[in-house]
């Protein structure tokens, strides 16, 4: 069954940032066809820049130091990234918020693998 998936990606332009929304077709169930393209990423962002990952889970302490863990070892940082976390209303979710300085689309894609490892991700952003 042929499904489409659509990306929401920040790109730069004069007036400030903006989202790119394209559609994929995937013809798999793999979470790797949920990634942004890599040339996408290189045509839209000018490298080294900050980049927002936004992951979206359990709240719980385990799930939130293994997400910390996950950009972490993407990034091939020593020390854990600075983050902002915020809990739903009900406690039941928790959103995590990373701003890191990216060089290069590789960079990226790698933070996304260790995110799709997690255990608790509902949704990437």
């Amino acid at each position: 069954m042929e499904q489409v998936v659509r990306y929401q990606v920040p790109f730069r332009v004069s007036a400030g940032k903006r989202l790119l929304t394209f559609a994929h077709k995937r013809w798999s169930s793999s979470l790797k066809s949920h990634l942004p393209p890599r040339e996408l990423l290189q045509e839209t962002h000018d490298f080294p820049c900050p980049y927002t990952f936004k992951v979206i889970g359990e709240s719980n302490e385990s799930f939130v130091q293994d997400i910390i863990a996950a950009v972490r070892l993407g990034m091939s940082y020593d020390f854990d990234p600075p983050y902002v976390a915020k809990e739903t209303s009900a406690g039941r979710h928790v959103s995590l918020t990373f701003e890191p300085v990216v060089n290069d689309p590789d960079q990226i894609l790698a933070v996304y693998a260790e995110l799709q490892k997690q255990q608790g991700v509902i949704l990437m952003l």
